[in-house]
């Protein structure tokens, strides 16, 4: 579920940045970025690989994209 509401969130090309943090903020609790990036990436929902990536490239928070890129390269070493 946190994957779609996240994808919707990440439908633009070029989002803004401050819009997709608080869209990001509403979807996922504050210190539970981590453990919800690692279980996008096992899981099969198909497109959580983008969502990571669009994450991982456009969101202000440096460790958040980080941690997203880390669990995109996770869900495409998967396939």
């Amino acid at each position: 579920m946190a994957t779609d509401l996240l994808a919707l969130a990440c439908d633009d090309e070029y989002p803004d940045p401050d819009d997709l943090a608080v869209s990001f903020r509403e979807a996922v609790p504050l210190g539970q970025e981590s453990e919800l990036f690692e279980a996008m990436a096992r899981g099969a929902h198909p497109e959580a690989e983008a969502v990571l990536s669009h994450l991982g490239k456009y969101h202000p928070d440096k460790n958040v994209a980080k941690t997203a890129r880390t669990a995109a390269h996770k869900a495409a070493s998967r396939k």
